[in-house]
């Protein structure tokens, strides 16, 4: 699913528009997980990188669960510019 929305403003940066894009990758009785790919291009250096989150819930019995959460950095134009 792809959608898009307006981060609002921090004291670091002004509101600026986020593209989220959410895929499903698994999804049974014993867990589900999904990904999510933002781009904001309008914040500074904001079109040299890719935030990927995972988040997956799984089933651990007795009403329990366990959520694992991971963010990566991706560079898809080559390494960031080191001063």
């Amino acid at each position: 699913m792809e959608k898009s929305y307006l981060m609002p403003k921090s004291p670091f940066v002004k509101a600026n528009r986020v593209s989220q894009l959410t895929q499903i990758k698994t999804y049974n009785d014993y867990c589900f997980c999904y990904q999510e790919r933002n781009d904001t291009p309008e914040v500074p250096y904001g079109n040299t990188f890719v935030t990927w989150t995972q988040v997956r819930i799984v089933n651990t019995g007795h009403n329990t669960c366990r959520m694992v959460c991971s963010v990566e950095i991706e560079f898809p134009n080559g390494p960031p510019m080191i001063p």
